[in-house]
């Protein structure tokens, strides 16, 4: 009896042992991608000299809808977001999007000098931005990278908002994926990036 109960017990653990391993392959998730964003600038040809001894500090953007951390963020339907699962950003995307805006406005080499905020160089103007939104939106069949910004320039010795701007993209996806997100993004900026120099050299 003992011998028929230890095969038995045997059997039953090979058996427990395969279910578990079959279960896992077909619960496995896949893994996690991790993307940045990386912008071509795009600057225009003719551009003043007004600010060529300027130095300019670009504060880290403001969000009014939600948290600018390292999701991806994606919406659909009336007001429906969700976050993906299995990509996210390679940093918080306010960081992310701090550092290519420090990156187009010193590729433009309309100021002497970019910093960031935290950059203790005395300085003549601040760069601020906010987020209203930046997702990939699923809107009736169609698919796309969202993005609206508003932008401030601020005169750092007398404290008064020298002028503001307004920016919105909506950059069609290759596909409707993480992967088609961002390079959608990637285009939206592209254009952002000439929109903003343009701007900035605007009087």
């Amino acid at each position: 009896m003992r011998r028929v109960g230890w095969k038995a017990a045997y059997m039953l653990l090979v058996a427990s042992t395969a279910f578990v391993m079959s279960g896992c392959a077909f619960k496995s998730e896949a893994p996690m991608r991790y993307f940045t964003l990386d912008t071509v600038v795009d600057k225009p040809i003719h551009l003043s000299r007004r600010y060529r001894q300027k130095v300019l500090v670009v504060a880290y953007p403001e969000s009014l809808k939600e948290q600018l951390g390292d999701a991806l963020v994606f919406s659909y339907g009336k007001g429906e977001r969700g976050r993906y699962l299995n990509a996210k950003w390679d940093n918080t995307l306010g960081r992310l999007l701090e550092g290519t805006m420090i990156d187009i406005v010193r590729k433009s080499g309309l100021f002497k000098a970019v910093l960031p905020y935290s950059s203790d160089v005395s300085n003549d103007y601040r760069l601020e931005t906010v987020v209203y939104d930046f997702c990939h939106r699923l809107d009736n069949g169609r698919s796309y990278a969202y993005i609206t910004l508003e932008t401030a320039l601020i005169d750092m010795h007398t404290g008064k908002i020298l002028k503001t701007g307004h920016f919105v993209y909506k950059e069609p996806t290759p596909t409707v994926d993480a992967p088609g997100y961002v390079t959608a993004v990637h285009r939206a900026l592209k254009r952002f990036s000439r929109d903003l120099i343009l701007w900035l050299d605007r009087k």
